[in-house]
């Protein structure tokens, strides 16, 4: 039962969020990716896990990052989950919709280029101050569209 309400949610959050993103598929130019972060008010993700990887098999539609508001997410949350987004993104675009947990993350080394001090405290900050909107069936939260070179 906890499997199937875990998969249901995770569809949902990829029917919703697939309408956010598209609204923004057609700004992806270059080098530069749009990405979506978002912070839902209730996160339907696995418990405990540090936030959400969303990408689509449509390569027009930009990735979706969800950070679980019950952690408290952070600079090292997004940094961690662009880290993992960028890795995932160098296999190419998806046969299907691929949803990625991240229940942790390994310290950062000095070489890393998305540290958590690299600006990302300056998205959440941004994020923050973004107003509730609907998420669709994940309820109300928070999203914004970051550009990003991964």
């Amino acid at each position: 039962m906890r499997r199937l309400l875990h998969f249901l949610a995770m569809s949902a959050a990829i029917v919703i969020l697939g309408s956010l993103a598209a609204s923004s598929a057609h700004s992806q130019r270059g080098s530069q990716r749009a990405v979506i972060v978002a912070l839902p008010d209730d996160f339907p993700g696995a418990q405990g896990a540090r936030a959400m990887i969303i990408r689509y098999n449509d390569g027009d539609q930009p990735d979706v990052v969800l950070l679980n508001p019950a952690v408290g997410p952070s600079a090292a949350d997004l940094a961690a989950a662009l880290r993992v987004l960028s890795q995932l993104r160098s296999s190419g675009v998806p046969l299907h919709t691929e949803v990625t947990t991240i229940q942790g993350f390994a310290p950062f080394s000095n070489g890393d280029i998305l540290r958590p001090d690299s600006g990302l405290e300056t998205v959440l900050e941004h994020l923050g101050a973004r107003p509730w909107v609907s998420l669709g069936n994940i309820g109300r939260g928070r999203w914004i569209e970051m550009r990003s070179e991964l």
